[in-house]
C-alpha cells in the first residue's frame, strides 16, 4: 500500500497549466537571451545589454518559479498538514529580489552610458528582431494571463511581471534605437526609465507575497460572500471566532458555527456538511473547519 505522503498525486487542470506556464517561460527567456545576445554585439546598444541582464535573470527566477510551483503541488503529508502551497510565495519573494537586482543593474549601466555614450551600429537589424522579440514576449504574457485567470498563481503574476517589463523594455529599445540616430542620450535615458518601473514592479510583487507569508486575511469582498452563504443556512443561528488566509491559491477557513441547543448532534454534521458543500462550489480552492457550539441568548 503506498504511504499517502508519498504517492502521486494525480495532475488536474490547474496542476497541468501551472507546469505548462513555467516551462514557456523558462524556453522563451532561453530564445531571449540568444536573441538579445546577438543583436548587442551587433549594435553595441546599452539598452540591449540591459535588456539581456535582465533576461538572464528572468532566466533565473522563471527556474526558481518552477521548482516552487512544483513543490506547492505536493499534497499535505505528516510534516506539512495545509500542504505545500506556500513555496509559491516563498518563489515569487526571490523572484522579486531578482527584479529589484535587475533594475539596480540597468539604472546603473544606464546612468554610466548617460555621461559616457557611444555610437550604434546597425540599427534597423537590431529593430526588426526587437520587434521579434517583442511579439514572442506578448504571446507568453497573453498565455500567463489566461493560466493566472484559471489559478490564481502568485508564482506565475510575479514571472508574468518580468516578461510585462521585458516586454516594455523592448519596445522602449527600438525608440531608443530610433533616437539615438539624432540623439545619442537617449538609449540610456530610456534604460534609466525603465529601471524605475522595475523598481515598482519589485515592490509590488514583495508586497503580495508579504500579505501571504504573514497571513493576512482574504479580502473583504470575499469575506461578505463567506458571511452571506454561512447566514443563509436558517439552522446556524449565528457564528464566531472566524479566521481567514490564504497561500496564494488556497483560501483557509474555520469557525465555529452556532445551534440552537434543542437541535440533535446528527441535524448539526448534516447542516454544517451542507455549509461545506455550498462554500466549496462558490470557492473553487477552499479548506474549511468548521466547530459545532451551542447557541446561548
Amino acid at each position: 500500500m503506498k504511504n499517502r505522503s508519498t504517492a502521486k498525486k494525480p495532475q488536474n487542470r490547474k496542476d497541468i497549466l501551472l507546469k505548462r506556464a513555467s516551462f514557456f517561460s523558462i524556453s522563451t527567456a532561453l530564445l531571449l537571451i540568444g536573441l538579445k545576445g546577438g543583436i548587442f554585439l551587433m549594435t553595441h546598444s546599452v539598452a540591449i545589454l540591459s535588456s539581456l541582464a535582465d533576461s538572464g535573470l528572468d532566466l533565473f527566477a522563471s527556474f526558481i518559479g518552477f521548482l516552487a510551483i512544483k513543490q506547492s503541488l505536493f499534497p499535505a503529508d505528516k510534516k506539512h498538514r495545509f500542504g505545500h502551497g506556500k513555496a509559491e510565495a516563498i518563489g515569487g519573494a526571490v523572484q522579486g529580489i531578482f527584479i529589484f537586482v535587475s533594475a539596480c543593474l540597468l539604472f546603473k549601466e544606464g546612468l554610466f552610458r548617460f555621461f559616457n555614450p557611444e555610437p550604434l551600429k546597425n540599427v534597423s537589424l537590431g529593430i526588426y528582431l526587437m520587434i521579434f522579440s517583442i511579439g514572442l514576449t506578448g504571446l507568453l504574457v497573453l498565455y500567463q494571463n489566461f493560466v493566472i485567470k484559471q489559478t490564481n498563481s502568485v508564482s506565475i503574476k510575479a514571472d508574468r511581471a518580468h516578461y510585462q517589463s521585458d516586454f516594455l523594455m523592448n519596445l522602449g529599445v527600438i525608440l531608443s534605437l530610433i533616437g539615438s540616430t539624432y540623439f545619442g542620450w537617449i538609449d540610456s535615458l530610456f534604460a534609466l526609465v525603465t529601471s524605475l518601473y522595475l523598481f515598482y514592479t519589485a515592490f509590488d510583487v514583495l508586497k503580495q507575497v508579504l500579505f501571504i507569508l504573514m497571513d493576512t486575511e482574504i479580502s473583504e469582498k470575499e469575506k461578505q460572500k463567506l458571511v452571506k452563504i454561512i447566514s443563509s443556512f436558517e439552522k446556524i443561528k449565528s457564528y464566531q471566532n472566524l479566521k481567514t488566509r490564504t497561500d496564494g491559491s488556497r483560501i483557509f477557513v474555520q469557525f465555529d458555527a452556532l445551534f440552537d441547543e434543542t437541535i440533535t448532534l446528527q441535524d448539526a454534521h448534516k447542516t454544517t456538511d451542507a455549509l461545506e458543500e455550498k462554500l466549496k462550489s462558490s470557492f473553487e480552492t477552499i479548506d474549511i473547519v468548521i466547530h459545532q457550539e451551542p447557541f446561548r441568548k
